[in-house]
């Protein structure tokens, strides 16, 4: 009896710790739970070292630049290959123009001889037949057929031969004029542009071939009755010759074909004319087309660089030059 609350102490057996009760009678230990596990920790990682995130950033930086490297890559291949197969085709058509332009040569030259014989000929006996009787209309007929056949003998010589290059100082003006020069009396002329001197650097004998064939190929279209126009004008070093006519012109979609060798609607023609037109645009370093005229009708323009004039840089192209009723 008597006795005081002692403090907390340690407990009993076991090691545990507990609170010892005062009362009477023996005291009692009693154990407290035991603490609890420490959780995991969902906290992030700590951030990576600053030299191995500057190397990743700056591989990823790389790889960026070499896909886009890529991508450019393999589209200027792609260009490459389409402008490769093009040009592979125009080899190739050209080397057949070549073999063919040998045996229309040798044709020529075979119709030329005999040609001359029949010419000689009717012109003889021209002399000898009445002016009104019907062996003269015949002989007429005769002498107009073979000046028909002669003209096409000289342009499947003029084609399958290749002209020398010799570029003079040329006036435009008196060519245009001397296109014009002789056309059927049902069609009507108008020049426009060449009132005056148009000096210009140009093979001046192709030039004439080439406004001798628009000049023609426009007075057949029209069937010899309507109104021709040829018109004169400068931009930059470039001298353009438009050739216009009232007829029917062009279907659209002849017009990325009319300047091919043999390719022609009329019955009599020989597709050479504008064959011819395009060789003479192409040694001058410029280029032909056909569009429809004002008012109805076909529009030639034939651009033709000075030649005096250095060579301009050409961009690569892609696409036929004959298309779109171009040639280049």
């Amino acid at each position: 009896g008597g006795g005081g609350a002692d403090p907390a102490a340690p407990g009993g057996a076991g090691g545990g710790a507990g609170v010892r009760a005062a009362g009477r009678g023996a005291a009692v230990t009693v154990p407290l739970a035991a603490p609890p596990l420490a959780a995991p920790s969902l906290a992030a990682p700590p951030l990576a070292d600053p030299v191995v995130a500057d190397l990743l950033r700056r591989f990823e930086e790389a790889a960026g630049r070499f896909r886009r490297t890529q991508a450019r890559l393999a589209s200027h291949a792609g260009r490459l290959q389409a402008e490769l197969q093009e040009k592979n085709a125009l080899l190739r058509q050209r080397n057949r123009l070549a073999e063919m332009g040998e045996m229309v040569a040798s044709l020529a030259h075979e119709i030329r001889n005999p040609l001359g014989g029949i010419r000689l000929s009717v012109g003889m006996l021209r002399r000898r037949l009445p002016a009104d009787g019907a062996e003269m209309r015949l002989a007429r007929r005769i002498e107009e057929g073979t000046d028909d056949l002669a003209r096409v003998v000289e342009e499947m010589l003029l084609w399958a031969r290749e002209d020398r290059f010799a570029p003079g100082r040329c006036d435009l003006s008196a060519l245009a004029r001397e296109a014009a020069f002789g056309v059927p009396e049902g069609v009507a002329v108008r020049i426009e542009g060449a009132d005056r001197p148009f000096p210009h650097g140009a093979a001046a004998p192709m030039v004439a071939r080439a406004l001798a064939n628009l000049v023609r190929n426009a007075c057949e279209a029209m069937g010899g009755r309507g109104t021709l126009t040829l018109s004169l004008a400068r931009e930059g070093d470039e001298a353009r010759i438009a050739v216009s006519d009232t007829g029917p012109g062009v279907a659209e979609g002849d017009r990325d074909r009319v300047f091919r060798p043999f390719f022609t609607r009329r019955a009599r023609g020989t597709g050479l004319g504008l064959a011819i037109v395009a060789r003479a645009a192409r040694a001058h370093g410029g280029s032909g087309r056909v569009e429809r005229a004002e008012g109805g009708g076909a529009r030639f323009v034939l651009a033709l660089r000075d030649a005096a004039a250095p060579a301009p840089r050409r961009a690569a192209r892609s696409r036929n030059p004959a298309a779109a009723g171009e040639v280049a």
